[in-house]
């Protein structure tokens, strides 16, 4: 068996930027174009394949957009047929996952030059604005992305009375 589904989703967020004369609110869009296949061959052999395109206006243009996939395979050894005469074992599956995250867990605006009010000024009896950085922007700020990594062995012995997961495990960040 062989399925798919592919997802569009936009939504507005209310981007809070803390300045020392209050709260300005701001829309900010997130967009996702996500995507999975999957495939099943006599509940024996297992693929899944997830794709995700996201976009965040907390970035520079040219930066916005990443790209955060995913595959996981799976073999349930217990539907082989050299495994039909092990009694006690009612299912056995070893399986393996790769994974893309993005974080962008931070405050907007950040990737360009913000300006604030620092009080008035009066010039020929006229009262001005005084404005003036407010941070220092790095328009190369980009997705953080974590490598996620797993292999296991799931089971389930003595007519279901035993079951369990053993997994290894890795994670990395990159900035």
């Amino acid at each position: 068996d062989v399925s798919a589904l592919f997802v569009f989703n936009r939504k507005m967020n209310e981007s809070t930027n803390t300045t020392n004369s209050g709260v300005m609110n701001f829309p900010a869009y997130e967009e996702d174009w996500v995507g999975r296949v999957t495939y099943n061959f006599k509940e024996r052999y297992l693929a899944e394949f997830n794709g995700a395109y996201t976009g965040s206006e907390k970035f520079a243009p040219g930066r916005r957009f990443g790209f955060f996939p995913s595959a996981s395979i799976g073999w349930r050894i217990s539907e082989e047929s050299f495994m039909k005469d092990i009694g006690w074992i009612n299912d056995l599956k070893l399986r393996g996952d790769f994974g893309m995250t993005g974080n962008q867990d931070f405050e907007s605006y950040l990737s360009i030059p913000t300006m604030q009010g620092y009080g008035t000024v009066t010039y020929r009896g006229e009262q001005y604005q005084g404005w003036g950085p407010l941070s220092n922007p790095n328009p190369d700020l980009r997705w953080e992305k974590g490598v996620n990594w797993n292999i296991g062995l799931d089971f389930t012995a003595w007519d279901h009375r035993i079951s369990g997961s053993l997994n290894y495990y890795l994670s990395l960040i990159h900035i």
